[in-house]
């Protein structure tokens, strides 16, 4: 059974624009750890980074979301890095934390400088909106975690310690941060395009990102294997063939996160 599954994926494949609706059975899937190690997480990897600029291509404005999200995600990091790592501080964490307060600051400016410069127009005025009011809710944020590091820094090591913010409430404010800016990451996309572009970052892109990526979690892959490959493709086939009209140079990054996603599958259904 799994031979002709294999079979009629290498069928569908053999066109670029080919869509592999087919049942994936969980039960018998494998990847070994170092095809895991060596090849799937790198290919997923690089999709998830031409999604991004998949949302660049089709809605430049994106871009000023993805920039704030890139330091979130740097911060949330870090933060998760030291929490784990350092519950004896030492010269290296007092290194990291200078780090992470650096970040800080620059994301703070990068969110007062992006406050300063949206200008409302007649234009997808609710969508605007929306977005300076994501802006402020940011800053809400990013300053209280700012005032916590700052706290942090000068009451650690003594008497006051116990009285400050640590570094798990610290990890806990970038965690915020960071599901907010996951939470509206479409606000700038063209409201008729939108609704594809939450589907596949909700059921495809986030998921992997967060759980196959970060965790390095494998089976977590191999678990949803199905419901990503419906997902993915469901948003591949309307954004390229669908009602949408988008030019070709707007989605060609689609098209190689299509092929890397159809290697993988033949990674894993090969035996």
């Amino acid at each position: 059974m799994k031979i002709f599954i294999l079979l009629f994926f290498l069928f569908l494949s053999s066109s670029s624009y080919s869509y592999s609706y087919f049942r994936i059975p969980i039960e018998g899937l494998s990847l070994s750890s170092e095809s895991f190690r060596r090849y799937a997480t790198p290919q997923l990897r690089s999709m998830v980074n031409e999604y991004f600029l998949v949302m660049k291509k089709v809605s430049p404005e994106s871009a000023k979301i993805l920039s704030l999200r890139k330091y979130a995600l740097s911060i949330n990091s870090k933060s998760e890095s030291i929490t784990l790592e350092c519950r004896d501080f030492n010269s290296k964490c007092s290194n990291q934390l200078k780090s992470i307060k650096k970040e800080i600051v620059n994301f703070e400016k990068s969110i007062f400088k992006e406050i300063e410069d949206v200008k409302i127009t007649s234009v997808q005025i609710d969508d605007q909106i929306e977005y300076l009011r994501l802006l402020k809710d940011l800053a809400v944020k990013i300053s209280s975690l700012s005032h916590s590091i700052e706290e942090y820094s000068l009451l650690k090591d003594s008497e006051l310690e116990r009285y400050s913010k640590n570094m798990y409430d610290i990890s806990d404010g970038t965690n915020e941060a960071l599901f907010l800016l996951n939470l509206k990451i479409n606000t700038l996309m063209p409201s008729h395009l939108r609704p594809e572009f939450e589907k596949v970052w909700k059921g495809f892109v986030l998921p992997i990102e967060q759980n196959v990526l970060r965790k390095n979690d494998k089976e977590f892959l191999l678990s949803h294997l199905e419901r990503f490959n419906i997902d993915w493709n469901s948003f591949h086939k309307n954004i390229t063939k669908g009602n949408f009209d988008l030019p070709k140079s707007k989605t060609l990054y689609s098209d190689i996160i299509h092929n890397r996603w159809n290697q993988i599958l033949k990674i894993i259904l090969r035996k």
